[in-house]
């Protein structure tokens, strides 16, 4: 028997230990060939494709590579830890470190390559499917065709053998560290009693308690500034970190001076094994619920955005054609019989006058007060001056409308003429589109608009003809021709919902495709670390199990208190998880106009049942592990 011959045994017994390691590494390298395969397309190099997708797919691609370096490497540690006995056992029968190091190499090289065949393989038989999905989320006229590339395959092939090799060679210098004592004595030694601290627990609840203030008092000001998100961001991680570190022990520490509960059926092993679980796995813990949290908040707010696509053109586009100025072939009695033509119904239409500021500061333009609570229904926004008192408008986008109370005097000219003003308030909404002089506007009382008007000629002044028809997308053709017909002209002076549209959607589709498969990688990290993580204590489980066996415990309430440890340990992080993404959906809700509950529901259920099949079958495989050990280790 050679070393490789004894590395494939190995691995043959630890099958079960390696299964869920062999599979998420599989599945990094399925990912990764189906994002080279893309990348190597060539519908790539054409137009069909955003240049933002392209940028969007190589940095996805780049982040795969790193949580497969990160995520094989702490793998590979896991089953170190796991195996300290085995390895000292090894030693003591006459291998050397040298060779005991080289049989983990060929172990993880073996399980390595199998992993990288099969990820490529079903690279191939799936990534029609996954073609087809990405021509649907970027709404391709052609589906993007079958090619099998070979520079995919074998970069594919080359960089993760690269990393398994790589990592393998790495664990011999932990292996060399310990000696055959202390891998025997690793196995034997106490563990301390886990203890909290009641200045660490509250400093903890402070912490989260902050963050969720500033993320629900959050207002597109304060987002704006880098040393908020340093704050937000450095409250929750510290927080998070303390609640699994000190918070669980606590509550046990409250459940067991509870001497009803605590002996009652098997509460008292599940609380005391839990007590040191808690304790150990406060990292891990931690991680995954911060990956949670980054999942369901990201997944919940990009597929909003991308679902919601024509509704947010609509939030910036208040009309679904807007022209500043006359041009040749626009006008409008040549545009309303273009619109019959294109099946496009008018419903409303509007002939804005705005008159220009000379200013150098920004392009500002004065607009009458009568024409802006035409163009704007809703009762807290209408105005009403005074003479000689102006409200500023300024655009928003997608973010929220809002007013603020301002007391300033301005001077503005127009023409030869200076006018004093009083501003009383600046309104963030978006009344018109947003051409070069309607961004920022204005608004006066219409007597002072009239005598402002007269010191400009008919050509100084600016005219806005605004259009909304009974629904744009039957006419949506012809709305994306306007751009090509007026090419060489300023396409800010010609303003479509249409346009806005399919830049939104150029926008969102990536966003939300790549938000998607991260989600994915992180949620395969999460189950996947948990599961490494139980399976470390495999073997204190099973010497823990076989003493409470010989004190008259039945395998029923065996498996009952190895599910409420394995379900506390996979549900906690979650439900921290939904609580930090709840509080983020809530600061986009209130700073954009559309809510995101709806989605963000649904993608915390989608999350949920994935989560809860992966608790299901990390659960099973660890209590046949259990429950096997002891049967073959009878009393």
């Amino acid at each position: 028997m050679n070393l490789r011959s004894l590395a494939v045994k190995n691995t043959k017994f630890h099958a079960r230990s390696y299964l869920a390691y062999f599979l998420s590494c599989t599945f990094a390298v399925w990912l990764f060939y189906l994002f080279l395969s893309l990348l190597f397309h060539p519908i790539m190099k054409s137009k069909q494709i955003p240049s933002q997708f392209q940028m969007l797919m190589m940095v996805v691609a780049i982040m795969i590579v790193v949580f497969a370096i990160l995520f094989i490497g702490y793998s590979q540690s896991a089953f170190l830890r796991n195996r300290k006995q085995d390895l000292g056992l090894l030693q003591c029968l006459g291998i050397s470190v040298r060779h005991v190091t080289r049989i983990i190499f060929w172990e993880n090289l073996l399980v390595g390559s199998l992993a990288i065949v099969l990820g490529i393989g079903f690279g191939l038989i799936f990534s029609k499917f996954f073609f087809l999905a990405v021509s649907l989320i970027l709404d391709l006229t052609t589906p993007i065709q079958f090619v099998f590339s070979y520079p995919a395959i074998f970069l594919t092939a080359i960089l993760f053998l690269l990393i398994f090799s790589f990592l393998s060679w790495w664990s011999r210098f932990t292996i060399r560290k310990l000696t055959i004592a202390e891998l025997f004595r690793e196995s034997v030694k106490e563990k301390p009693t886990p203890t909290f601290s009641t200045w660490k627990v509250i400093i903890s609840l402070l912490l989260i308690g902050s963050a969720y203030y500033l993320a629900w008092k959050a207002d597109f000001q304060k987002l704006l500034l880098f040393q908020y998100w340093l704050a937000l961001l450095l409250c929750i991680l510290i927080g998070t970190k303390g609640l699994f570190s000190q918070l669980g022990i606590l509550i046990i520490d409250a459940l067991q001076k509870r001497k009803k509960f605590y002996y009652r059926g098997s509460n008292l092993p599940l609380l005391a094994g839990l007590r040191f679980r808690l304790r150990d796995h406060s990292r891990i813990l931690f991680m995954v619920s911060i990956l949670s949290s980054v999942v369901m908040a990201s997944v919940g707010v990009t597929l909003t955005y991308y679902v919601e696509v024509d509704r947010v053109a609509k939030d910036m586009s208040p009309f679904d054609l807007s022209i500043q100025g006359e041009h040749p072939g626009l006008r409008p009695a040549e545009l309303e019989s273009q619109f019959k033509r294109a099946g496009l119904k008018v419903t409303e239409k509007e002939q804005i006058v705005l008159l220009p500021v000379d200013e150098e500061a920004n392009q500002l333009s004065v607009m009458a007060q009568s024409d802006y609570n035409r163009l704007v229904k809703e009762k807290e926004y209408q105005l009403k001056l005074q003479a000689n008192e102006g409200v500023m408008i300024n655009e928003t986008g997608v973010f929220k409308d809002r007013i603020e109370k301002l007391t300033k005097q301005s001077e503005v000219k127009i023409g030869n003429q200076q006018f004093d003003l009083t501003i009383t308030k600046q309104i963030f909404r978006r009344v018109l589109n947003d051409h070069p002089d309607t961004m920022h506007l204005l608004v006066v009382n219409d007597p002072l608009f009239s005598e402002m008007k007269q010191q400009l000629s008919h050509s100084e002044q600016i005219t806005v003809y605004a259009y909304r028809f009974a629904d744009w997308k039957q006419g949506k053709d012809f709305l994306l021709q306007l751009e090509e017909i007026t090419t060489g002209m300023d396409p800010f002076y010609i303003r479509n919902i249409a346009v806005i549209a399919e830049v939104m959607k150029g926008i969102f589709a990536p966003l939300m495709f790549v938000s998607l498969f991260i989600g994915i990688l992180f949620f395969l990290a999460s189950g996947s670390i948990l599961y490494f993580r139980l399976f470390t204590e495999l073997s204190s489980d099973l010497k823990q199990m076989r003493v409470l066996t010989k004190l008259g415990i039945q395998r029923r309430e065996a498996i009952k208190m190895i599910r409420s440890q394995i379900r506390i340990l996979f549900f906690s992080p979650f439900i921290i998880g939904v609580c930090h993404a709840t509080v983020a959906m809530h600061m986009f809700s209130s700073l954009f106009k559309k809510t995101v509950w709806d989605l963000f529901g649904f993608a915390v259920l989608v999350y949920l049942i994935v989560y809860g099949f992966y608790y299901v079958w990390t659960q099973r495989m660890y209590i046949q592990n259990v429950l096997r050990g002891i049967h073959y280790n009878p009393k």
